[in-house]
């Protein structure tokens, strides 16, 4: 049985130290990349350089927050900013489930379905909201 248990957390920590090579890497490529186009939506254009900038933000703010090794509902949209936050929220160990509806009562019932412990909401001006709960909250907006 003990075995079994160290082989076990053996085959956990190479996972997580290949998680963490992977991320690694990936920041690494859009720190390289800087100033090639990361991303191109209808009216704007993203630049890797300024996706980082973009993620150091979403990072301060989650971590300010304690949002941190958790499972996240993420609402917003395919903006610039929600694939920072994205990264962001990943970047600090945390499960994140990606969400479009933005209907609070929604948002709430999708969080308790996935079992969420927060939900980050990313506003149509990109505004970022976090918000902590618990399986017993009804109303947080």
């Amino acid at each position: 049985m003990q075995i079994h248990m160290q082989k076990e957390a053996t085959s956990m920590n190479q996972k997580i130290q290949q998680a963490e090579s992977l991320t690694l890497l990936l920041f690494n490529r859009f720190e390289e990349a800087r100033k090639k186009i990361a991303l191109v939506t209808y009216n704007s254009k993203f630049a890797y350089g300024e996706i980082l900038t973009m993620i150091a933000g979403a990072d301060l703010l989650a971590q300010e927050h304690g949002c941190k090794d958790s499972t996240v509902l993420l609402a917003g949209d395919h903006s610039a900013e929600t694939i920072a936050c994205l990264l962001a929220l990943w970047r600090l160990g945390n499960v994140v489930v990606l969400c479009c509806e933005t209907r609070d009562e929604a948002m709430l019932e999708r969080a308790k379905l996935s079992e969420a412990k927060w939900i980050i909401k990313i506003t149509k001006n990109n505004k970022i909201y976090f918000y902590r709960i618990d399986s017993q909250t009804t109303n947080i907006f």
